[in-house]
């Protein structure tokens, strides 16, 4: 239900994960989830690190991608998302739009 050291239930971010795969504000899914937006950037930063493949073994033959405001610690303010557009999966989230490099 709740993980190691962890407050919140696994259940809640999952809804925060299934309301970002939407159009949505990381205000608006913080408050639909009554979490802090801080919260919401954590899950998508954990998110983020389970899901990454390895960028050289295949990328996706369509690629959909968006800039969002992320939280202040991350340089820049502005975060990177792209997804695969044929099956809507996360393929990678880089923090800060200053330097963006694929690891």
């Amino acid at each position: 239900m709740v993980g190691d050291n962890c407050f919140i239930s696994k259940r809640v971010k999952r809804m925060v994960l299934d309301f970002v795969t939407n159009a949505l504000t990381l205000k608006h899914i913080a408050e639909t989830c009554n979490v802090s937006d801080h919260t919401v950037q954590r899950v998508i930063d954990g998110a983020s690190k389970e899901l990454k493949p390895s960028i050289f073994d295949a990328l996706p033959e369509h690629i959909a991608f968006d800039e969002f405001k992320g939280v202040k610690h991350t340089e820049g303010n502005m975060s990177f998302i792209f997804i695969d557009n044929t099956n809507s999966q996360i393929v990678d989230v880089f923090g800060g739009s200053q330097k963006i490099q694929a690891t």
